[in-house]
Order: structure tokens, then C-alpha cells, then sequence
């Protein structure tokens, strides 16, 4: 739903104004774009060095996805359905992007290194 808020113990759309429901369906659906996002994964072992390269630039558009989505899933919420009409299922799904950044970020640290001690092997064989 677009536009929910909280009148007489109720979670509705009905009090929202047309305008409010028009802004809040193009928000939801800009993250519902956004949110389709990959995992990050680990590289499989012996990569080359031009293919660590290519995972952490596809690494990169991922974790911009994920930043999207979570700041697109969170304004939506923000600015669209009452603080009182927030179910788990929001928060669930801020939860797991937060988590998928995460790993994203270990795996970016871990080809990182992987790029690095390619490039000491390169410099110690010189």
C-alpha cells in the first residue's frame, strides 16, 4: 500500500490525501525497482588479477543498490505510513539489507586482499 495511516485504532488508506497517495505510489515503487538487488559473494579461489578487478567494481554497484533500496525502503516508511502502521515486515527487511551491506563489505575487504598479495607476488618476482 502507498499511503497508510492511523485513524480510530486502525491502520487505513482512507484519511490519505491523493497527492499523498500519488508521491507515496512513486515512492514505493522506486524502491520496489531499486530493492531487486544481488548477494555479494565471495570470488571462487585463483582468480585473475583483471577478474578481481571486474568483482569488485560489480561489488560497488551492489553496495550503491543496497544503500538505495535501504534509503528509499526508509523514506517510504518515514513519510508514508504512520509510525503505528509499521509492520515487522518493514523492519525485517531494513534488517537483512543492513546485513547484505555487511557482507558486502567483507567480501570487498577479502578480494582487496586478494588483488594485494597479487600484486606483492608481481613486485617480489621483479
Amino acid at each position: 500500500m502507498s499511503c497508510v495511516k492511523y485513524h480510530g485504532g486502525r491502520c487505513s488508506n482512507k484519511n490519505c490525501t491523493s497527492d499523498e497517495k500519488k508521491e507515496c505510489k512513486g515512492i514505493y515503487f522506486k524502491y520496489k525497482r531499486i530493492c531487486r538487488i544481488q548477494k555479494c559473494k565471495y570470488p571462487r579461489k585463483n582468480l585473475s588479477f583483471n577478474k578481481l578487478i571486474r568483482q569488485l567494481d560489480k561489488l560497488k554497484y551492489i553496495k550503491r543498490d543496497i544503500r538505495d533500496c535501504t534509503y528509499y525502503r526508509k523514506k517510504h516508511s518515514r513519510k508514508c505510513i504512520d509510525r503505528e502502521c509499521i509492520d515487522v515486515g518493514h523492519l525485517m527487511q531494513i534488517e537483512q539489507l543492513n546485513r547484505g551491506l555487511y557482507r558486502c563489505k567483507q567480501v570487498d575487504r577479502y578480494i582487496k586482499e586478494q588483488i594485494q598479495r597479487q600484486e606483492d607476488i608481481l613486485e617480489s618476482s621483479k
